[in-house]
């Protein structure tokens, strides 16, 4: 691949690319509004939360771009998926995979969470609201897959909480296809 031809690459694969000047603002302001400069309470993190979550799908468009929809971990070893309608109505599946974890109880906690989870719109509109964020900061669809995933990961934490792994040294990979 040509330098050129790895710039466009890149440039195609940027999902926050898409965000109009204002909802850039937006995003600059909530990165502000969470810095630690004085701490009350825990930190959220907020802006960290919301540009993980918007970035979603960086795999998946970088993948779309090279002519596939999934990366090779989701296309050929996801963990778990679930798929859901956001309010558009497209399909669309969020995997999990690409783990890397010390104990096989990680990946069943993950498997299993996802794969009982019935999410609810109430779900995802309290998923973006417990992380402050707005509920029309980004466009409809946009803002509803970042609250799928946000919701997903509250459940995932709580689980692996509950079973007494969430400081594991691990780490896994979502990713998401609409269509």
């Amino acid at each position: 691949m040509q330098i050129d031809d790895l710039d466009t690459f890149l440039e195609d694969a940027d999902p926050a690319g898409d965000l109009t000047p204002d909802e850039r603002r937006q995003v600059a302001a909530m990165a502000a509004r969470s810095a630690p400069a004085r701490r009350r309470r825990p930190a959220r993190p907020v802006a960290a939360a919301a540009i993980a979550a918007s970035l979603l799908g960086v795999g998946a468009v970088a993948a779309a771009a090279a002519g596939s929809q999934w990366s090779p971990w989701a296309q050929d070893d996801p963990l778990v998926s679930i798929s859901y309608v956001p309010p558009s109505g497209a399909t669309c599946e969020l995997r999990f995979g690409n783990l890397t974890a010390v104990s096989e109880e990680f990946g069943e906690v993950i498997r299993d969470t996802v794969a009982s989870t019935r999410l609810t719109d109430a779900d995802v509109a309290a998923a973006l609201e417990h992380h402050d964020v707005p509920h029309d900061f980004f466009p409809e669809d946009k803002g509803y897959d970042i609250g799928v995933s946000m919701a997903l990961q509250l459940r995932i934490r709580a689980a692996l909480e509950a079973h007494g792994i969430l400081g594991q040294s691990a780490s896994y990979e979502s990713e998401l296809v609409c269509s």
